[in-house]
């Protein structure tokens, strides 16, 4: 019996050293490095686009050319914008993170700015309407911002949501709990 169990475990150990000295298969991996690399080089241009549409954002005369970056009819977006930059004329937004994934993006902000002047636009689509209700005193504002969107053919695309720290902006406005 222990022959046998010796005669046993050592052809099972020939087996196994001749089935692992053979070369594994040749597998082509062309394809795939190349599709990641498109892949990496367009991702690469939705980065590059996110930080030339901040660098705009933050310049005084934002508005020169910022509809290169809007898919076409933008006016509501540029009208409540120039809304928003008239209280907030030194605004600037510094970019935390940013996530990439094809052409989709997440991207955290931090954004500093001194509330100025009164905010009154009436149909705020970027949660700007609690603004309405404090006077402005020029108070120095600091909040976060996280946007979610895509880039289509060098432009802004269809998918878009953000959150904002509103928290910190009305703690930046001193209101006060009751």
């Amino acid at each position: 019996m222990k022959n046998y169990i010796c005669m046993l475990i050592f052809c099972t150990t020939i087996s196994v050293s001749a089935q692992l000295s053979k070369s594994p298969p040749s597998i082509d991996t062309t394809p795939v490095i190349s599709d990641v690399a498109i892949e990496s080089s367009d991702e690469e241009k939705t980065r590059q686009f996110v930080k030339n549409y901040i660098a705009q954002i933050n310049k005084k005369n934002w508005s020169a050319g910022i509809e290169e970056y809007l898919p076409d009819s933008q006016e509501a977006f540029i009208k409540e914008h120039t809304a928003f930059r008239a209280s907030f004329p030194n605004y600037k937004a510094t970019i935390k993170r940013m996530f990439v994934e094809g052409n989709e993006v997440i991207l955290w902000l931090n954004i500093t700015a001194n509330y100025v002047a009164d905010f009154r636009y009436e149909k705020s689509e970027y949660q700007d309407q609690l603004l309405r209700n404090y006077k402005a005193k020029n108070q120095a504002l600091n909040w976060d911002e996280t946007w979610y969107f895509d880039v289509v053919a060098g432009k802004f695309g269809d998918k878009w949501d953000m959150l904002k720290d509103n928290y910190a902006v009305l703690k930046g406005l001193d209101v006060k709990e009751k």
